[in-house]
């Protein structure tokens, strides 16, 4: 078969998932699992309603797939598609700065699926997850930031892509097998960022798709059916569609991706996280009165800016995609976490005051740093004084992780919001970190 920059991309993850993972990177999936499983669980009961709605809607209870947070089940397919909602639905799941894409909503929900479908096991699935986050991670990064220009929404492209790799590597598929699993994924691969503008609520769905089309795609190619020899590169291939520029280097790097992910602190849009960062930091470090600041001015990149400088809040959607609301929250609450986006905190007439009170344009300095760089400026005017605050890697990025402590706080505040007592989080935890032994029994606590 003539090489193509398709074979040459399954090669390079075909090799990359025979590799011995080193102990650091078994661990680091195992903290994917606990920050999706957090997410997921307190999405499950914020959309319970609707999504017990969607399921009586087409009768889709009593199959053997769980969908976390919640008592009920249903066939792999809708699972998938309902888990990778729920994982979306706060703005606290995982992602990659290069890839600007979030990882694990769709790489956990659709891979944890099949698992249970297929009855894989614990070190498989972290084999599964592991190649997942490689080839997502290395797909998106290639191809960013033209694809977000062409407005696609990586997370349920890419996402789509590299997730059903993922499930071809846990469930031990061969290499024929694999190329027509690209080949499926890719032309299934879906998502406009149109579904995060204005007050939609229907970015999650993105997330959910991806999961179900992965899990669709990596099913189908057990029939061997052949598939093009070039999906992605070819004339008419995922590249042409859907890419300005294929950087090579990012297709075929040599790390592992799924150390370079970053893990939210704030419940926010990640371009919001340097702003707000910055605001928390001015307001603690001066002791200053959130009622007596007359101004606040946000610089930061042109890329943040699309989609999330509007101060119009329409509901809790709207409020996570929007830069400044998010710091009128630091500044109001001195916290961003998932309360400060439900509705009474969107109707506090002092949050709206400070609101009226923010400015937002783009630093040309902080534009040419992206994408290494995701930074802010944050200036705040109180009493005649001036308060400044510059970040340039907000809590969470890889330079600046969040600790293993800070990670299951994070796991254990998720859980207890979503209505999780403290027992039951802290079997949950120990059968993730002992996922070889204990994923059925992981599966039954969830």
């Amino acid at each position: 078969m003539e090489e193509t920059i398709s074979s040459r991309f399954l090669d390079s993850i075909w090799d990359f998932s025979n590799r011995d993972f080193p102990e650091e990177v078994l661990e680091q999936a195992k903290y994917c699992l606990i920050d999706y499983i957090g997410c997921t669980a307190l999405g499950a009961s914020v959309l319970e309603e609707r999504s017990k709605r969607f399921l009586s809607q087409f009768s889709r209870t009593g199959g053997n797939c769980v969908i976390f947070g919640t008592d009920m089940k249903s066939d792999v397919l809708t699972a998938a598609f309902l888990n990778g909602v729920h994982a979306h639905a706060i703005e606290l799941d995982d992602g990659h700065r290069f890839g600007m894409i979030h990882v694990g909503a769709v790489v956990n929900s659709a891979l944890l699926s099949a698992a249970q479908d297929q009855k894989a096991s614990g070190k498989d699935l972290l084999k599964g997850i592991i190649v997942a986050y490689e080839a997502v991670i290395r797909l998106a990064s290639a191809i960013q930031p033209g694809h977000k220009l062409k407005a696609f929404h990586a997370t349920g492209t890419c996402g789509t892509i590299g997730s059903a790799i993922g499930i071809a590597a846990m469930l031990h598929y061969d290499k024929k097998q694999w190329n027509a699993v690209l080949s499926a994924a890719a032309t299934s691969a879906a998502g406009l960022l149109e579904m995060s503008d204005d007050s939609s609520q229907l970015k999650p769905y993105n997330i959910g798709h991806a999961a179900m089309a992965a899990v669709t795609a990596a099913y189908y190619s057990v029939s061997l059916l052949d598939g093009p020899s070039d999906i992605l590169g070819g004339d008419r291939g995922f590249f042409k569609a859907c890419a300005a520029e294929v950087r090579e280097d990012r297709l075929f790097s040599n790390g592992y991706e799924i150390m370079k992910i970053y893990r939210k602190p704030y419940a926010a849009c990640r371009h919001a996280h340097a702003p707000i960062e910055a605001a928390l930091k001015i307001m603690a470090e001066h002791s200053l009165n959130a009622k007596e600041i007359n101004a606040i001015k946000i610089e930061t990149y042109a890329l943040a800016l699309k989609g999330h400088s509007h101060k119009t809040i329409k509901n809790t959607d709207s409020a996570k995609m929007s830069i400044p609301y998010g710091v009128a929250a630091a500044i109001r609450y001195g916290k961003v976490n998932c309360e400060q986006f439900f509705e009474e905190c969107l109707n506090d007439e002092l949050l709206n005051e400070i609101l009226e009170k923010i400015t937002i344009s783009e630093d040309p300095e902080l534009s040419a740093l992206v994408p290494n760089k995701r930074a802010a400026k944050v200036t705040i005017s109180s009493n005649g004084n001036e308060y400044s605050c510059r970040v340039d890697d907000p809590l969470g990025e890889p330079v600046n992780p969040l600790s293993i402590e800070d990670l299951e706080t994070k796991y254990f505040s998720l859980m207890a919001a979503a209505g999780k007592d403290r027992e039951l989080s802290e079997e949950i935890l120990n059968s993730i970190y002992n996922i070889d032994d204990k994923f059925d029994a992981l599966l039954s606590e969830i």
